[in-house]
């Protein structure tokens, strides 16, 4: 396996000694004759992702990888070791798994990660809250919206519905999270009682009501209008419901 990886580095540093011209009108183009070279280095990139691979779930199932170290490096490699830790989770037995995700819980180094891909992943893997928590605290990117959209199909699901309700304090998930829960009918009790508090609120109240009348839900809003002393309430209330009128 060396001999042939080192005959591989030796075809990609090699130089092609002809070249072939191309031209036309007004044009020259010269280009190297035979591509060897950028073959081999083709070949030589995915052996060496192959290898990186295997040793991945090797060293995860017997405990030695850490990952802060594993993932160090620049973006490009940083990347790269990602997509392989992601295509190779479903190879790990679940006492692997749980070291990883063990790992994010008490390492903080990994907080400096560029995105949530493997975190993500990972808690869709174990329904771990504590890496739920974490998904849900850091910058949103295309991971953790991807993760959102996983838990809106598993609606009613418990798992779900908490992770949905704890995704509302991201800032920038909780439209998403609250249009999610509304599309719940009938609301479970959890979820009315959730909703019912953040309509009380002059941050978050008429985003909730609003997204409640968008899913069906103007009945009940109009009877909880009807029957509160909260301004507030009230006015986030009527807000959403005077949009929706045509």
């Amino acid at each position: 396996m060396m001999k042939r990886f080192a005959w591989l580095e030796t075809q990609a540093a090699r130089q092609s000694r002809f070249t072939l011209t191309e031209q036309g009108d007004g044009y020259r183009v010269t280009r190297a004759a035979f591509t060897y070279g950028t073959r081999a280095h083709q070949l030589l990139q995915r052996w060496q992702r192959e290898q990186l691979a295997e040793s991945f779930v090797r060293q995860v199932d017997a405990g030695d990888l850490v990952l802060a170290d594993w993932l160090a490096g620049d973006l490009n490699t940083q990347r790269t070791r990602r997509d392989i830790a992601l295509a190779q989770l479903s190879a790990l037995s679940g006492t692997g798994v749980r070291y990883l995700a063990d790992q994010f819980l008490s390492d903080r180094q990994l907080l400096w990660l560029s995105d949530n891909g493997l975190l993500a992943k990972l808690a869709a893997i174990t329904g771990d809250e504590g890496l739920y928590q974490q998904l849900w605290r850091r910058r949103t990117d295309q991971y953790s919206r991807g993760e959102l959209n996983r838990l809106a199909d598993e609606l009613p699901g418990k798992l779900a519905v908490s992770q949905l309700m704890a995704a509302t304090r991201n800032p920038s998930l909780k439209a998403q999270a609250y249009q999610a829960l509304a599309t719940l009918k009938p609301l479970p009790d959890e979820v009315e009682i959730f909703l019912l508090a953040k309509l009380s609120e002059p941050e978050d109240g008429e985003l909730v009501a609003s997204k409640l009348v968008n899913q069906g839900h103007a009945s009940w809003l109009t009877t909880l209008a009807a029957g509160t002393k909260s301004y507030t309430l009230k006015r986030n209330l009527e807000t959403a419901l005077s949009a929706s009128m045509p």
